[in-house]
């Protein structure tokens, strides 16, 4: 819902969304466009769509409607589709895909759209541990260049992976904002899971949280 609330799909219980200083219900559809991608799963695309298709329809908001695609979109959504791994499914219709692979689909047309902010819900929900972790390197890297994203998870250790700051939400109205290094910690996760976490560190000194019941 909030996600959903940050482009204006759904109304603001209250306050106000503003974008780069702008209001969100000032802006254009072309400047939301151009302002905010969105990607999320169980998306309600067409199942008709090939997966190129989809991705195209990530241009839509710099040519217009009714434009026809020039040289340029359609290098980008080559390169688009190279980059989530999707080069040997480009033909294949969404119907035909299994979600995980629904899923990158969709996130390949949010990044086509070259948005200044990337908003991500749960884009891990339906994938392998394989693609998850191919899928997180890949934000790694857009924020990296400069990219800013916007991600949702239920896994502390995606957040831990690519986050700079966290907005932790503990259902009905606990909210925590703050650097995501200060706030991943097992006591904190533990009351907000309601179940044990431990914080255990690799060899090669990164941090992972194993969450879960523990053993007898």
């Amino acid at each position: 819902s909030l996600m959903r609330t940050l482009i204006g799909g759904l109304p603001a219980l209250g306050g106000s969304i503003r974008w780069q200083g702008h209001a969100l219900r000032s802006l254009s559809p072309r400047e939301l466009a151009a302002t905010v991608a969105f990607a999320a799963p169980r998306s309600g695309d067409t199942q008709d769509f090939s997966v190129e298709q989809l991705v195209l329809l990530g241009r839509i908001g710099a040519r217009g409607l009714f434009a026809q695609p020039d040289a340029e979109d359609l290098s980008i959504v080559d390169s688009v589709i190279e980059r989530m791994g999707l080069s040997g499914l480009r033909e294949r219709r969404l119907g035909q895909l299994s979600d995980g692979e629904r899923q990158l689909a969709g996130v390949a047309r949010a990044l086509a759209q070259q948005s200044r902010v990337l908003i991500l819900d749960e884009p891990a929900a339906s994938l392998d541990p394989g693609r998850q972790a191919r899928l997180l390197e890949i934000v790694a890297q857009l924020i990296a260049d400069g990219q800013a994203v916007i991600l949702s998870t239920h896994d502390p250790n995606h957040a831990l992976f690519i986050a700079d700051e966290l907005l932790l939400w503990q259902a009905p109205s606990t909210i925590v904002w703050g650097s995501a290094q200060a706030l991943l910690e097992a006591s904190r996760l533990e009351a907000m899971y309601g179940v044990p976490v431990r914080r255990h560190q690799t060899s090669e000194g990164e941090a992972v949280f194993a969450v879960g019941m523990r053993r007898r």
